[in-house]
């Protein structure tokens, strides 16, 4: 161990705790982070057991058959985690037992004692403006919690979560991880979360207000689910890839909430957008055939360009 008055071993020729002491505790910081979303990981991988495949089938084929309009994997996650936690919470608890066992760190063993058993929680989201958590409300509560973030992209106020979580390691009040499902919704769906009024033992239902409120799995509107097909599907015919866009895109409609007349003059806008900014291979068209290939006018393509230009400034 270097002592923070020694001179750092970087050969930087300042002292230890003036130069790598900081960047030190960080790497040893994300290291204990790593291991508690091992922890989570081996848990997923484990079960559930041979045994408990029967009943954990009998629930699936149940959220299968009352929510056909959704994609079946993102079903067979929800009721996953719902049979590990409302169902069958010996098997976390099981598990938990035998990590504990395992753990020698005291700080690990802090944290895993406040792993009882993942519990759900969805709301509203009421806070980004921390880089590392984001604030949620529960709609039934009103309990304030600070989630982990899992991913650098744009995440606004006013959308939905849904997830079950777990205290984060950091031991701070109210600051939780989640454990795997972490969804996001639309705002036009805060209706659906308000009128689940059942235990949430019963939380099917809570998906069925969802559907019936015109959720399909996607974290985006109808209007804004186009705007991005659109532009797909115009660099697709192109040959161009859509990746780097799409992140652009995405940000840029989740956070800004554009209003158009037409979904294909936003998408034409970020195409143009793309073109000039080096994240697809150039096209060779003039703007005025390229709003003509959106159907659309070349000014309406320009605003569109102009306010994502502003956006990414």
């Amino acid at each position: 161990m270097v002592k923070r008055n020694n001179p750092c071993p970087c050969g930087s020729g300042k002292k230890y705790k003036k130069c790598c002491e900081h960047k030190t505790a960080v790497k040893v910081e994300d290291m204990f982070f790593e291991e508690l979303d091992r922890t989570l990981q081996l848990f997923f991988d484990d079960y559930p057991t041979r045994a408990e495949m029967s009943a954990y089938n009998e629930v699936t084929n149940e959220w299968l058959q009352a929510l056909p309009s959704l994609h079946p994997q993102l079903v067979q996650a929800i009721a996953l985690e719902h049979f590990f936690f409302m169902q069958k919470p010996a098997m976390w608890q099981s598990y938990m037992k035998k990590v504990s066992k395992q753990t020698l760190r005291p700080v690990s063993q802090q944290v895993y004692a406040s792993w009882v058993c993942p519990r759900l929680f969805y709301g509203e989201i009421i806070d980004v403006s921390s880089p590392l958590y984001i604030k949620v409300r529960h709609t039934r509560t009103g309990e304030e919690i600070f989630l982990r973030r899992e991913t650098e992209r744009v995440i606004p106020e006013g959308m939905m979560t849904y997830t079950y979580i777990l205290p984060d390691g950091t031991l701070e009040e109210n600051h939780y991880l989640a454990t795997s499902i972490f969804i996001f919704f639309a705002p036009t769906h805060k209706k659906a979360f308000a009128q689940f009024t059942a235990d949430d033992t019963e939380q099917l239902k809570l998906w069925q207000l969802l559907v019936a409120n015109g959720y399909n799995g996607e974290e985006f509107t109808t209007f804004e689910t186009n705007v991005l097909k659109h532009a797909e599907d115009f660099l697709t015919k192109h040959e161009r890839n859509f990746d780097e866009l799409r992140i652009v895109l995405e940000d840029y409609l989740v956070e800004e909430r554009p209003g158009a007349r037409k979904e294909a003059a936003i998408a034409a806008g970020a195409v143009r957008y793309a073109n000039e900014n080096g994240l697809i291979e150039p096209l060779q068209m003039t703007i005025k055939e390229m709003a003509e290939q959106f159907g659309v006018s070349a000014s309406s393509l320009t605003k569109y360009y102009q306010d994502i230009t502003t956006y990414r400034s």
